[in-house]
């Protein structure tokens, strides 16, 4: 399981969102995928609210293809569309349930 984490510019937590098994479909490879792709699930991924647009645009396309998951990604949507809206502000990815 990852947890996403949104973080304030001063590191305050502001939210959180994690679900049971969605390493199976957060984890991505490829040119499609350039943010997704850097998530290796042994650390804290961090992305800042400048990539949040291009995070935005991975999500979408996951969200497409798995309906099963899709009120998880669009709170993913919603974290990250947050993060882009405030300078400084990061969201985090960690498979340690922080």
């Amino acid at each position: 399981m990852i947890t996403v984490i949104l973080e304030s510019p001063g590191g305050e937590l502001l939210a959180r969102c994690s679900m049971v098994g969605n390493e199976r479909w957060l984890f991505r490879e490829g040119e499609t995928f350039p943010l997704l792709s850097e998530l290796d699930g042994a650390s804290y991924d961090l992305f800042g609210s400048s990539q949040m647009s291009g995070l935005v645009q991975e999500l979408t396309l996951i969200r497409e293809e798995t309906e099963a998951a899709r009120r998880h990604i669009d709170e993913l949507i919603q974290l990250a569309i947050r993060c882009g809206k405030q300078d400084g502000a990061c969201l985090s990815f960690t498979p340690f349930g922080e």
